[in-house]
């Protein structure tokens, strides 16, 4: 179901400047709509293919069906995507392989992952679309030695998605005759989720991938039969968020995401919304707060700290176990006033009162609800936010994709290793 947000003391502030922006998304709107169907252009036109899954979901049926664990290598996009599925759709399927991320170098908690793992019955998915990531690099070095070591040949435990012959990984691929999936061209790691990059570990952990593609899809349409961009709610959404930085210098977007769920998507969209915007002088900070643990940590700033802020509130439907009731207490002891309640009634009651106290101190808020957390809902949460940047990424005038400031630190890098070589 597409998102539906609830604004509070937004339009207090920026109604003359949203107004503008609006116009300017009017015009554009019939190109987002070409760019929907247009297979060129994949970020939004790939919800509606399927001729992909087939091959997707082939190659999670043969890591599955052979093995215990499945530990995928990648940095970034390349592995948030999965991360955020696989957490937010909540498989816990006994059948299915233990899906585990290496996604930054660890010195000391990599090599004791591996002593916790049976190269026997462990398949190593690797991710990097140019093919050319350092840490991927090394980790992969790593586990390859891992391999040989058990006697485990590398065919029957590596599989890898990379790029056409353009990536250093073709050449290993090659070499072993290692099993591989085609990163799409067109498509940078904060963009991939909806592909093989996020859809093959998210498979692989039992996840269903074609109500992903569904879930997502529903909002593409959403866009493609609304007349002016007020009839979109990523749209909206764009404007508002860009008309107080423009005119308020409202500058940090706080995501509070009430269910642990949603941890990994708030994770993911951090970096699609920094480093799709963060250009030429531009952009917001994104920062995730988990509700209600935050609330003991971060709140005070946000009531009473500088007024730079508006907040996303994020909350999910109940889908309580009996496990969670709260039952009685002994009398004496002064804490039955939570009894007969569950832990959702508790979260609901912290979030809406959190909401309530950010609102009163004039500050912009947002709020919206998902009954729950089905593939097809979080697909269409994905694409509301890929929405949400791209036309953000419009209205400040920077092009969302590339990330040229972290490309100059990858320069600087490869020269200091080459110094430490020597």
């Amino acid at each position: 179901m597409p998102l539906t947000w609830v604004y509070k003391n937004f339009e207090a502030f920026d109604t003359t400047v949203k107004c503008k922006l609006m116009k300017k998304l009017e015009y554009i709107l019939p190109a987002f709509k070409e760019k929907a169907i247009n297979p060129d252009k994949p970020m939004l036109s790939l919800p509606a293919m399927i001729d992909d899954l087939a091959e997707i979901e082939e190659n999670a049926d043969r890591i599955s069906s052979a093995n215990t664990d499945v530990l995928v290598l990648g940095v970034g996009g390349s592995s948030l995507g999965g991360q955020a599925l696989i957490k937010a759709c909540g498989t816990y399927n006994n059948d299915r392989p233990n899906v585990k991320f290496t996604d930054n170098l660890s010195p000391l908690g990599f090599p004791h992952l591996l002593s916790s793992l049976n190269p026997k019955h462990t398949h190593i998915l690797a991710i990097s679309k140019t093919g050319r990531t350092i840490e991927l690099h090394a980790l992969l070095a790593i586990v390859m030695k891992w391999l040989k070591e058990a006697n485990c040949n590398y065919k029957d435990h590596i599989t890898i998605i990379t790029e056409t012959e353009t990536s250093p990984l073709r050449k290993l691929i090659d070499l072993f005759d290692l099993p591989s999936l085609q990163h799409h061209i067109m498509l940078g790691g904060r963009f991939s989720i909806l592909s093989n990059v996020g859809l093959l570990p998210a498979a692989i952990a039992g996840v269903n991938i074609r109500e992903l593609r569904i879930g997502a899809q529903e909002v593409i349409e959403e866009m493609k039969v609304a007349k002016k961009p007020d009839d979109i709610p990523s749209a909206v959404g764009a404007a508002h968020i860009i008309s107080q930085q423009q005119q308020n210098n409202i500058n940090i977007s706080v995501l509070f995401l009430y269910d642990d769920r949603l941890r990994k998507i708030g994770e993911w969209y951090c970096q699609l919304w920094a480093e799709s915007l963060g250009k030429k002088g531009v952009g917001t900070t994104p920062i995730i707060a988990q509700g209600p643990l935050d609330q003991h940590s971060q709140l005070q700033l946000y009531m009473e700290g500088p007024r730079d802020k508006s907040y996303s509130f994020i909350s999910v439907g109940c889908d309580d176990s009996p496990a969670t009731g709260i039952p009685e207490m002994p009398n004496d002891v002064g804490m039955n006033t939570l009894s007969g309640l569950t832990l959702h009634d508790i979260v609901s009651a912290m979030s809406e009162g959190t909401h309530h106290a950010l609102c009163e101190t004039g500050q912009p808020t947002r709020q919206a609800h998902m009954d729950n957390l089905s593939e097809k809902n979080i697909g269409s949460l994905i694409m509301h936010f890929f929405l949400e940047t791209k036309f953000s990424s419009y209205l400040l005038g920077v092009d969302p994709y590339g990330q040229p400031g972290v490309e100059r630190g990858k320069v600087i890098t490869r020269k200091l290793l080459k110094n430490f070589k020597k």
